[in-house]
Protein backbone atom coordinates (compact mmCIF):
# COMPACT_ATOMS: atom_id res chain seq x y z
CA UNK A 1 0.00 0.00 0.00
CA UNK A 2 1.44 3.61 -1.20
CA UNK A 3 1.21 6.28 1.20
CA UNK A 4 -0.22 9.76 0.69
CA UNK A 5 3.59 10.92 0.97
CA UNK A 6 4.65 8.34 -1.67
CA UNK A 7 2.42 9.44 -3.64
CA UNK A 8 2.94 13.03 -3.33
CA UNK A 9 6.91 12.26 -4.12
CA UNK A 10 5.84 10.62 -7.56
CA UNK A 11 3.51 13.45 -8.25
CA UNK A 12 5.23 15.88 -10.66
CA UNK A 13 3.21 19.26 -11.36
CA UNK A 14 4.00 20.10 -14.91
CA UNK A 15 2.02 22.47 -17.42
CA UNK A 16 0.92 22.23 -21.19
CA UNK A 17 3.57 21.44 -23.43
CA UNK A 18 5.53 23.66 -26.14
CA UNK A 19 6.38 23.05 -29.24
CA UNK A 20 10.23 24.36 -29.64
CA UNK A 21 12.66 22.35 -30.52
CA UNK A 22 13.17 19.14 -33.01
CA UNK A 23 12.40 15.61 -31.61
CA UNK A 24 15.86 15.11 -31.44
CA UNK A 25 17.46 14.73 -27.23
CA UNK A 26 20.57 16.62 -26.21
CA UNK A 27 23.01 14.50 -24.76
CA UNK A 28 23.79 16.48 -21.42
CA UNK A 29 21.44 17.71 -18.77
CA UNK A 30 22.18 20.67 -15.96
CA UNK A 31 19.90 19.21 -13.12
CA UNK A 32 19.40 22.10 -10.50
CA UNK A 33 19.70 20.52 -7.32
CA UNK A 34 19.35 21.90 -3.64
CA UNK A 35 16.41 24.32 -4.55
CA UNK A 36 13.24 25.35 -3.09
CA UNK A 37 10.69 24.28 -6.05
CA UNK A 38 12.78 25.86 -9.29
CA UNK A 39 15.09 27.97 -7.26
CA UNK A 40 18.35 25.84 -7.18
CA UNK A 41 21.97 27.03 -5.56
CA UNK A 42 23.71 23.92 -6.62
CA UNK A 43 23.55 22.37 -10.37
CA UNK A 44 25.02 18.91 -11.21
CA UNK A 45 26.00 17.75 -15.16
CA UNK A 46 24.88 14.69 -16.43
CA UNK A 47 24.29 12.86 -19.57
CA UNK A 48 20.28 12.55 -20.40
CA UNK A 49 20.98 8.78 -20.11
CA UNK A 50 21.96 8.90 -16.57
CA UNK A 51 19.42 10.91 -15.28
CA UNK A 52 16.61 9.26 -16.88
CA UNK A 53 18.38 5.91 -15.18
CA UNK A 54 19.11 7.33 -11.85
CA UNK A 55 15.93 9.31 -11.55
CA UNK A 56 13.10 7.02 -12.92
CA UNK A 57 13.24 5.68 -9.13
CA UNK A 58 12.44 8.65 -7.56
CA UNK A 59 9.12 9.08 -10.37
CA UNK A 60 8.23 5.31 -10.52
CA UNK A 61 8.11 2.77 -7.75
CA UNK A 62 11.35 0.41 -8.60
CA UNK A 63 9.30 -2.60 -7.77
CA UNK A 64 6.76 -2.56 -10.55
CA UNK A 65 6.48 -4.55 -13.21
CA UNK A 66 9.61 -3.96 -15.71
CA UNK A 67 7.19 -2.62 -18.49
CA UNK A 68 5.56 -0.21 -16.21
CA UNK A 69 9.42 1.14 -16.06
CA UNK A 70 10.26 1.09 -19.15
CA UNK A 71 7.21 3.27 -20.20
CA UNK A 72 8.26 5.86 -17.29
CA UNK A 73 11.73 6.00 -18.25
CA UNK A 74 10.71 6.90 -21.73
CA UNK A 75 8.33 9.77 -19.93
CA UNK A 76 11.26 11.09 -17.57
CA UNK A 77 13.72 10.88 -20.43
CA UNK A 78 11.49 13.33 -22.83
CA UNK A 79 10.56 15.37 -19.73
CA UNK A 80 14.08 15.88 -19.11
CA UNK A 81 14.93 16.47 -23.25
CA UNK A 82 12.42 19.07 -23.53
CA UNK A 83 14.28 20.65 -20.50
CA UNK A 84 17.54 20.50 -22.36
CA UNK A 85 15.74 22.54 -25.34
CA UNK A 86 13.62 24.73 -23.01
CA UNK A 87 16.08 25.69 -20.09
CA UNK A 88 14.86 27.26 -16.96
CA UNK A 89 17.41 29.20 -16.63
CA UNK A 90 21.03 29.90 -18.13
CA UNK A 91 22.58 28.04 -15.00
CA UNK A 92 20.40 25.04 -15.32
CA UNK A 93 17.91 23.27 -17.34
CA UNK A 94 15.86 22.14 -14.52
CA UNK A 95 15.18 21.69 -11.31
CA UNK A 96 14.98 18.59 -8.81
CA UNK A 97 12.16 19.02 -7.47
CA UNK A 98 7.91 18.26 -7.93
CA UNK A 99 8.19 21.38 -9.41
CA UNK A 100 9.24 19.79 -12.40
CA UNK A 101 10.96 16.49 -11.93
CA UNK A 102 12.16 14.77 -8.85
CA UNK A 103 15.75 13.29 -9.04
CA UNK A 104 18.46 12.46 -6.55
CA UNK A 105 21.53 10.20 -6.94
CA UNK A 106 20.40 6.97 -5.33
CA UNK A 107 19.81 4.89 -7.82
CA UNK A 108 17.72 1.24 -8.70
CA UNK A 109 19.12 -1.50 -10.20
CA UNK A 110 15.39 -2.28 -12.06
CA UNK A 111 15.06 1.33 -12.91
CA UNK A 112 18.74 1.49 -14.45
CA UNK A 113 17.76 -1.80 -16.25
CA UNK A 114 14.32 -0.04 -18.12
CA UNK A 115 15.85 3.35 -18.34
CA UNK A 116 19.03 1.18 -20.84
CA UNK A 117 16.22 -1.08 -22.67
CA UNK A 118 14.52 2.28 -24.01
CA UNK A 119 18.06 4.15 -24.49
CA UNK A 120 17.18 7.27 -26.60
CA UNK A 121 13.73 6.80 -26.95
CA UNK A 122 11.81 9.96 -26.39
CA UNK A 123 7.97 11.30 -26.92
CA UNK A 124 7.30 14.08 -29.59
CA UNK A 125 4.25 16.47 -29.92
CA UNK A 126 2.78 15.40 -33.38
CA UNK A 127 4.08 12.67 -35.55
CA UNK A 128 7.90 13.92 -36.06
CA UNK A 129 7.50 17.14 -34.11
CA UNK A 130 9.56 18.59 -31.35
CA UNK A 131 10.02 16.77 -27.91
CA UNK A 132 6.48 16.89 -26.07
CA UNK A 133 7.25 18.37 -22.36
CA UNK A 134 5.86 14.10 -21.44
CA UNK A 135 3.46 14.96 -18.12
CA UNK A 136 2.24 12.29 -16.15
CA UNK A 137 0.49 11.74 -12.76
CA UNK A 138 -0.30 9.46 -9.84
CA UNK A 139 -3.83 8.64 -10.38
CA UNK A 140 -5.22 10.73 -13.22
CA UNK A 141 -8.75 8.64 -12.96
CA UNK A 142 -12.16 10.77 -12.74
CA UNK A 143 -11.11 14.43 -12.78
CA UNK A 144 -13.58 15.69 -15.61
CA UNK A 145 -14.45 12.95 -18.40
CA UNK A 146 -16.39 9.98 -15.80
CA UNK A 147 -14.78 6.95 -14.02
CA UNK A 148 -12.93 4.95 -15.57
CA UNK A 149 -11.31 7.50 -17.84
CA UNK A 150 -8.62 9.70 -17.53
CA UNK A 151 -7.91 13.60 -18.99
CA UNK A 152 -10.18 16.21 -18.64
CA UNK A 153 -11.40 17.98 -21.97
CA UNK A 154 -12.93 20.84 -19.99
CA UNK A 155 -10.24 21.87 -17.81
CA UNK A 156 -7.61 24.02 -18.34
CA UNK A 157 -5.17 23.11 -19.82
CA UNK A 158 -7.12 19.80 -21.44
CA UNK A 159 -6.55 16.89 -22.10
CA UNK A 160 -8.22 14.63 -24.30
CA UNK A 161 -10.52 11.84 -22.42
CA UNK A 162 -9.27 8.15 -22.44
CA UNK A 163 -10.68 5.32 -21.36
CA UNK A 164 -8.86 3.67 -18.89
CA UNK A 165 -10.83 0.56 -17.38
CA UNK A 166 -7.97 -0.47 -15.25
CA UNK A 167 -8.35 2.87 -13.43
CA UNK A 168 -11.98 2.63 -12.96
CA UNK A 169 -12.91 3.75 -8.99
CA UNK A 170 -9.45 4.59 -8.65
CA UNK A 171 -9.30 8.53 -6.48
CA UNK A 172 -7.71 10.89 -8.12
CA UNK A 173 -4.34 12.27 -7.03
CA UNK A 174 -2.17 15.10 -9.08
CA UNK A 175 -3.75 15.84 -12.29
CA UNK A 176 -5.60 14.88 -15.26
CA UNK A 177 -2.98 14.82 -18.37
CA UNK A 178 -0.31 12.38 -20.13
CA UNK A 179 0.14 8.83 -18.30
CA UNK A 180 -1.32 7.84 -15.53
CA UNK A 181 1.72 6.11 -13.43
CA UNK A 182 -0.53 3.73 -11.24
CA UNK A 183 -2.31 3.33 -14.37
CA UNK A 184 1.05 1.95 -16.13
CA UNK A 185 1.54 -0.08 -13.91
CA UNK A 186 -2.00 -1.83 -14.44
CA UNK A 187 -1.66 -2.27 -17.60
CA UNK A 188 1.86 -3.71 -17.48
CA UNK A 189 0.31 -6.73 -14.80
CA UNK A 190 -2.56 -7.12 -17.46
CA UNK A 191 0.02 -8.47 -20.22
CA UNK A 192 0.59 -4.68 -21.79
CA UNK A 193 4.12 -3.81 -23.29
CA UNK A 194 5.71 -0.08 -22.72
CA UNK A 195 5.26 0.78 -25.89
CA UNK A 196 1.63 0.04 -25.79
CA UNK A 197 0.93 1.71 -22.57
CA UNK A 198 2.76 4.99 -23.61
CA UNK A 199 0.43 5.03 -26.90
CA UNK A 200 -3.07 4.51 -24.78
CA UNK A 201 -2.21 7.11 -22.72
CA UNK A 202 -0.05 10.07 -25.29
CA UNK A 203 -1.37 9.43 -28.32
CA UNK A 204 -4.84 10.83 -27.50
CA UNK A 205 -2.56 14.24 -26.98
CA UNK A 206 -1.32 14.27 -30.16
CA UNK A 207 2.43 12.92 -28.33
CA UNK A 208 3.75 10.06 -30.36
CA UNK A 209 7.26 8.04 -29.60
CA UNK A 210 9.50 9.74 -32.20
CA UNK A 211 10.12 7.78 -35.16
CA UNK A 212 6.34 6.82 -35.51
CA UNK A 213 4.41 6.87 -38.55
CA UNK A 214 1.97 9.13 -39.28
CA UNK A 215 -1.17 8.68 -37.72
CA UNK A 216 -4.27 6.81 -39.57
CA UNK A 217 -7.25 9.94 -40.95
CA UNK A 218 -10.05 9.93 -39.43
CA UNK A 219 -13.45 9.09 -40.89
CA UNK A 220 -16.30 9.93 -38.42
CA UNK A 221 -19.12 9.11 -40.36
CA UNK A 222 -19.75 6.41 -38.46
CA UNK A 223 -18.76 7.43 -35.15
CA UNK A 224 -22.29 7.07 -33.92
CA UNK A 225 -23.87 8.15 -30.26
CA UNK A 226 -20.98 10.55 -29.83
CA UNK A 227 -20.57 11.71 -33.35
CA UNK A 228 -23.22 12.31 -35.92
CA UNK A 229 -27.02 11.89 -35.35
CA UNK A 230 -27.28 8.70 -37.86
CA UNK A 231 -24.97 6.07 -39.03
CA UNK A 232 -23.63 5.14 -42.18
CA UNK A 233 -26.48 2.64 -44.12
CA UNK A 234 -25.85 -0.64 -45.63
CA UNK A 235 -28.08 -2.74 -48.00
CA UNK A 236 -28.35 -6.03 -47.75
CA UNK A 237 -27.54 -8.16 -50.72
CA UNK A 238 -27.62 -11.69 -51.96
CA UNK A 239 -24.08 -12.02 -52.08
CA UNK A 240 -21.73 -10.35 -49.70
CA UNK A 241 -20.61 -6.58 -51.52
CA UNK A 242 -18.09 -4.98 -49.05
CA UNK A 243 -18.16 -1.42 -47.35
CA UNK A 244 -14.43 -0.27 -46.71
CA UNK A 245 -14.36 1.00 -42.58
CA UNK A 246 -12.34 2.20 -40.33
CA UNK A 247 -12.01 2.99 -37.09
CA UNK A 248 -9.41 5.78 -37.34
CA UNK A 249 -10.56 8.90 -34.82
CA UNK A 250 -13.41 7.01 -33.48
CA UNK A 251 -14.88 7.39 -30.06
CA UNK A 252 -15.86 4.97 -27.25
CA UNK A 253 -19.66 4.09 -27.41
CA UNK A 254 -20.15 3.58 -23.07
CA UNK A 255 -24.23 2.24 -23.46
CA UNK A 256 -23.56 -0.93 -25.54
CA UNK A 257 -23.36 -4.38 -24.03
CA UNK A 258 -22.86 -4.95 -20.46
CA UNK A 259 -19.45 -6.60 -21.76
CA UNK A 260 -17.64 -6.57 -24.21
CA UNK A 261 -15.28 -8.86 -26.78
CA UNK A 262 -12.42 -6.59 -26.68
CA UNK A 263 -8.82 -6.69 -24.92
CA UNK A 264 -10.09 -4.91 -21.68
CA UNK A 265 -13.53 -6.53 -21.68
CA UNK A 266 -14.76 -3.19 -21.20
CA UNK A 267 -17.21 -1.36 -23.86
CA UNK A 268 -16.19 1.69 -22.88
CA UNK A 269 -12.76 1.38 -23.26
CA UNK A 270 -13.63 0.64 -27.21
CA UNK A 271 -13.31 3.27 -30.09
CA UNK A 272 -16.49 1.80 -32.20
CA UNK A 273 -18.11 2.57 -35.08
CA UNK A 274 -21.58 1.69 -36.46
CA UNK A 275 -23.47 1.09 -39.67
CA UNK A 276 -27.51 0.44 -39.45
CA UNK A 277 -29.64 -1.59 -42.38
CA UNK A 278 -33.40 -2.36 -42.84
CA UNK A 279 -34.02 -5.84 -42.60
CA UNK A 280 -34.95 -7.29 -45.80
CA UNK A 281 -35.49 -11.63 -44.53
CA UNK A 282 -35.42 -12.86 -40.99
CA UNK A 283 -32.36 -14.10 -41.64
CA UNK A 284 -29.05 -12.19 -42.37
CA UNK A 285 -25.04 -13.03 -42.46
CA UNK A 286 -23.07 -9.99 -41.46
CA UNK A 287 -19.28 -10.67 -42.94
CA UNK A 288 -16.25 -8.23 -41.82
CA UNK A 289 -13.16 -8.46 -43.23
CA UNK A 290 -9.99 -7.29 -40.82
CA UNK A 291 -7.33 -5.07 -42.18
CA UNK A 292 -4.37 -6.50 -41.71
CA UNK A 293 -3.11 -5.31 -38.05
CA UNK A 294 -6.69 -5.05 -37.01
CA UNK A 295 -8.76 -7.61 -34.96
CA UNK A 296 -12.34 -6.73 -35.85
CA UNK A 297 -15.33 -7.46 -33.57
CA UNK A 298 -18.78 -7.74 -34.95
CA UNK A 299 -22.16 -6.70 -33.00
CA UNK A 300 -25.37 -6.38 -34.24
CA UNK A 301 -28.27 -4.37 -31.82
CA UNK A 302 -31.80 -3.82 -32.28
CA UNK A 303 -31.28 -0.40 -30.87
CA UNK A 304 -28.67 1.30 -29.44
CA UNK A 305 -26.95 3.91 -27.63
CA UNK A 306 -28.63 4.92 -24.22
CA UNK A 307 -31.52 1.44 -24.85
CA UNK A 308 -28.92 -0.86 -26.89
CA UNK A 309 -30.03 -3.85 -27.16
CA UNK A 310 -27.57 -7.02 -28.53
CA UNK A 311 -29.48 -9.44 -31.04
CA UNK A 312 -26.53 -12.40 -30.41
CA UNK A 313 -23.68 -12.69 -29.07
CA UNK A 314 -20.47 -10.83 -30.66
CA UNK A 315 -18.42 -12.50 -33.24
CA UNK A 316 -14.46 -12.58 -32.36
CA UNK A 317 -13.67 -16.12 -33.38
CA UNK A 318 -10.04 -15.33 -35.48
CA UNK A 319 -7.21 -12.73 -34.86
CA UNK A 320 -5.79 -9.47 -37.13
CA UNK A 321 -6.35 -9.71 -40.76
CA UNK A 322 -9.17 -12.51 -40.36
CA UNK A 323 -12.92 -12.19 -41.03
CA UNK A 324 -15.59 -12.55 -38.50
CA UNK A 325 -18.98 -13.58 -39.72
CA UNK A 326 -22.12 -14.10 -37.71
CA UNK A 327 -25.55 -15.17 -38.95
CA UNK A 328 -29.18 -14.18 -37.09
CA UNK A 329 -32.43 -15.49 -37.97
CA UNK A 330 -34.77 -13.10 -35.72
CA UNK A 331 -34.98 -9.96 -37.97
CA UNK A 332 -38.25 -8.38 -38.82
CA UNK A 333 -37.95 -7.23 -42.09
CA UNK A 334 -38.79 -3.83 -42.93
CA UNK A 335 -37.08 -2.85 -39.18
CA UNK A 336 -33.92 -1.16 -38.89
CA UNK A 337 -30.67 -2.66 -37.08
CA UNK A 338 -27.17 -1.67 -36.00
CA UNK A 339 -24.06 -3.17 -36.20
CA UNK A 340 -21.25 -2.13 -33.98
CA UNK A 341 -17.59 -2.80 -35.35
CA UNK A 342 -14.46 -2.46 -33.27
CA UNK A 343 -10.94 -3.60 -32.81
CA UNK A 344 -10.45 -6.68 -30.54
CA UNK A 345 -6.87 -4.85 -29.63
CA UNK A 346 -8.72 -1.32 -28.76
CA UNK A 347 -6.98 0.47 -31.73
CA UNK A 348 -3.75 -0.38 -30.04
CA UNK A 349 -2.67 -0.84 -33.69
CA UNK A 350 -3.27 1.90 -35.20
CA UNK A 351 -0.41 3.72 -36.11
CA UNK A 352 0.59 0.26 -38.22
CA UNK A 353 -0.73 -0.32 -41.83
CA UNK A 354 -4.02 -1.55 -41.32
CA UNK A 355 -4.21 -1.45 -38.21
CA UNK A 356 -8.08 0.68 -38.41
CA UNK A 357 -9.15 -0.70 -41.64
CA UNK A 358 -11.91 -3.29 -42.10
CA UNK A 359 -14.61 -4.25 -44.93
CA UNK A 360 -18.42 -4.91 -44.39
CA UNK A 361 -21.22 -6.54 -46.18
CA UNK A 362 -24.70 -7.71 -44.71
CA UNK A 363 -26.30 -10.80 -47.32
CA UNK A 364 -28.87 -13.29 -47.22
CA UNK A 365 -27.04 -16.83 -46.96
CA UNK A 366 -29.41 -18.65 -48.07
CA UNK A 367 -29.45 -17.04 -51.27
CA UNK A 368 -25.87 -18.44 -52.80
CA UNK A 369 -24.62 -21.43 -54.53
CA UNK A 370 -26.17 -25.01 -54.31
CA UNK A 371 -24.31 -27.91 -53.95
CA UNK A 372 -25.20 -31.89 -54.17
CA UNK A 373 -23.04 -34.59 -54.74
CA UNK A 374 -25.72 -37.28 -54.05
CA UNK A 375 -29.67 -37.85 -54.72
CA UNK A 376 -32.20 -34.75 -54.02
CA UNK A 377 -33.22 -33.12 -51.69
CA UNK A 378 -30.66 -30.48 -52.64
CA UNK A 379 -28.56 -29.13 -49.99
CA UNK A 380 -28.17 -25.76 -50.14
CA UNK A 381 -24.88 -24.35 -48.87
CA UNK A 382 -24.03 -20.57 -48.40
CA UNK A 383 -20.68 -19.26 -48.51
CA UNK A 384 -19.31 -22.10 -50.50
CA UNK A 385 -15.75 -21.85 -50.67
CA UNK A 386 -15.96 -20.25 -47.38
CA UNK A 387 -13.83 -19.08 -44.18
CA UNK A 388 -16.11 -20.63 -40.84
CA UNK A 389 -19.48 -20.49 -40.87
CA UNK A 390 -21.55 -22.90 -43.52
CA UNK A 391 -25.13 -22.00 -43.84
CA UNK A 392 -27.16 -25.01 -45.18
CA UNK A 393 -30.95 -25.58 -46.26
CA UNK A 394 -32.90 -28.62 -46.99
CA UNK A 395 -36.40 -30.11 -47.17
CA UNK A 396 -37.58 -32.85 -45.09
CA UNK A 397 -35.80 -33.43 -41.30
CA UNK A 398 -32.57 -33.93 -40.37
CA UNK A 399 -31.96 -36.43 -37.89
CA UNK A 400 -28.10 -36.80 -37.62
CA UNK A 401 -24.76 -34.38 -39.26
CA UNK A 402 -21.68 -35.31 -39.77
CA UNK A 403 -18.66 -34.04 -40.69
CA UNK A 404 -15.45 -35.61 -42.15
CA UNK A 405 -11.78 -34.84 -43.36
CA UNK A 406 -9.72 -35.82 -46.47
CA UNK A 407 -9.46 -39.33 -45.15
CA UNK A 408 -12.46 -39.43 -43.89
CA UNK A 409 -12.07 -39.25 -40.26
CA UNK A 410 -14.69 -37.76 -38.33
CA UNK A 411 -14.52 -33.99 -36.58
CA UNK A 412 -16.37 -32.68 -33.83
CA UNK A 413 -17.33 -29.50 -35.29
CA UNK A 414 -19.89 -27.11 -33.82
CA UNK A 415 -23.74 -27.75 -35.88
CA UNK A 416 -26.54 -26.09 -34.64
CA UNK A 417 -29.77 -27.76 -36.50
CA UNK A 418 -33.13 -26.42 -36.95
CA UNK A 419 -36.05 -27.21 -38.69
CA UNK A 420 -34.94 -26.59 -42.49
CA UNK A 421 -31.78 -24.87 -41.67
CA UNK A 422 -28.40 -26.15 -39.72
CA UNK A 423 -25.05 -23.83 -39.41
CA UNK A 424 -21.65 -25.68 -38.93
CA UNK A 425 -18.83 -23.31 -37.88
CA UNK A 426 -15.28 -24.71 -39.49
CA UNK A 427 -13.69 -22.04 -38.40
CA UNK A 428 -11.06 -23.73 -36.06
CA UNK A 429 -10.42 -25.96 -38.83
CA UNK A 430 -7.55 -25.45 -41.11
CA UNK A 431 -8.05 -24.49 -44.45
CA UNK A 432 -9.38 -27.52 -47.02
CA UNK A 433 -11.88 -29.79 -48.18
CA UNK A 434 -14.47 -31.36 -45.96
CA UNK A 435 -17.34 -33.61 -46.40
CA UNK A 436 -20.95 -32.77 -44.50
CA UNK A 437 -23.20 -35.68 -44.64
CA UNK A 438 -27.08 -34.65 -43.37
CA UNK A 439 -29.46 -38.00 -42.75
CA UNK A 440 -32.52 -36.58 -44.21
CA UNK A 441 -35.56 -38.37 -43.63
CA UNK A 442 -33.61 -41.57 -43.29
CA UNK A 443 -31.73 -40.56 -46.32
CA UNK A 444 -28.04 -39.31 -46.13
CA UNK A 445 -27.18 -36.15 -48.42
CA UNK A 446 -23.79 -35.11 -48.81
CA UNK A 447 -21.82 -32.17 -50.01
CA UNK A 448 -18.64 -30.55 -50.31
CA UNK A 449 -16.99 -27.88 -47.90
CA UNK A 450 -14.68 -25.35 -48.95
CA UNK A 451 -12.70 -24.19 -46.05
CA UNK A 452 -10.40 -21.06 -47.13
Amino acid sequence: MITRLLLAFLLTIVYSPQLYAQCTPGTTIRVGTTCTCNTCTEVTVMSLESYAASGLDDEWIPSWHTESLKAGSVAYRSYGAYYINNPYNGTYDISNTTCRQVWEAATSSACMTAAAATSGQVLSQGVGGPIARSEYAAETNGFGCGDGFTGCSTCTPAWPCVADAVCAGKTPFGHWRGMCQWGSQRWAQAGQTWTWIINHYYNPGNVFLCGSVAPCSPNTTTDFCYGPPAPAVLVPGTNCNPTNGTTCGATPSINTSSASCSNSGVNSNVPDVWYAFTATSPLHAIHVKSGTNFDAVAEVYSTVCATATLMAPCANSNGAGQPETMTIGSFTPGNTYYIRIYDHAENNNQLLPGGTNFSVCIYNPLTGNVVATDNVPLLQVNPNPGTGMFFVTYTGTATHVAVTNAEGRLLEVPVLVKPAQLTADLGALPTGVYCLTVWIDGVSQRCKLVKM
